[in-house]
């Protein structure tokens, strides 16, 4: 039988519903990893976690509003009840605002900031008392948390920041000695309803998806399973060295 690489472990993934968190869920859980599916559509959160249990693995589903502070105090709180510590947390809920600079408008620029940077904040700090002393922290950030994307001002800013969150959370917390290792992971464009959203808008979908394709040098976009590929790693012990580091899967996009 081989052997599940995060067997014990306890983690908590929000926008868990779909994409690539729910995508994270599912490989999290057939590693051995107990589960909590979070996402402010329940509904969708219940099906994960449906789906994981039926498979015979570990997981339960949480309504959480990222940006609700007493959100994630009660349903931190649940899940250190249900399962009496938390190894695990993934930072992957988001939104994305593709328009120019002067097209956002301030309502869209505290939108995005809000679910994309303030939720990492709020988690984090939330979450610091319940983490075990051999835990791990991924922010799902972006190319655009590295380089300039088409359209991305607002959401570039937030990625960014959580990209430069992470590595000062990660510094802290190894020179404290608390235990607890802080990564990000920076997708390319990834097949995803969010993406599909964003496609939507332009009017011609097919040629908007050709465009995000064909700014990949492998030629296609990526599938939120090659995400989670990347995220279990930085979840498990085997990147027990890496803390403040960024794992880039983006089909060559940031080496041009």
């Amino acid at each position: 039988m081989p052997v599940m690489r995060v067997d014990g472990k306890v983690a908590l993934v929000s926008g868990a519903g779909s994409g690539i968190g729910k995508a994270t869920a599912l490989r999290l859980a057939s590693e051995g990893a107990y589960v909590a599916v979070t996402d402010i559509d329940h509904s969708a959160a219940c099906d994960v976690a449906g789906d994981i249990v039926q498979s015979g693995m570990k997981g339960f589903a949480w309504e959480l509003d990222v940006c609700d502070k007493q959100a994630w105090q009660s349903v931190l709180e649940e899940v250190s009840q249900v399962s009496g510590k938390l190894d695990i947390l993934v930072n992957n809920a988001g939104i994305a605002v593709h328009e120019t600079f002067e097209e956002t408008t301030l309502d869209d620029w505290e939108r995005v900031r809000s679910i994309n940077l303030d939720s990492i904040y709020i988690a984090c700090k939330t979450a610091l008392p319940y983490l075990s002393n051999n835990s791990s922290i991924i922010n799902i950030s972006s190319i655009a948390g590295l380089v300039a994307v088409p359209n991305g001002s607002a959401y570039s800013a937030t990625k960014g920041g959580a990209r430069l969150l992470t590595k000062g959370l990660a510094v802290e917390l190894a020179r404290a000695n608390r235990g607890v290792r802080v990564n990000s992971v920076h997708p390319g464009a990834v097949n995803t309803a969010l993406l599909q959203e964003i496609v939507q808008k332009g009017g011609d979908e097919a040629a908007s998806i050709q465009t995000f394709t064909d700014m990949h040098p492998m030629g296609r976009l990526a599938e939120p399973e090659e995400i989670a590929a990347g995220i279990l790693f930085l979840a498990s012990d085997e990147s027990s060295f890496m803390t403040g580091s960024e794992l880039v899967i983006d089909g060559g996009y940031t080496a041009q």
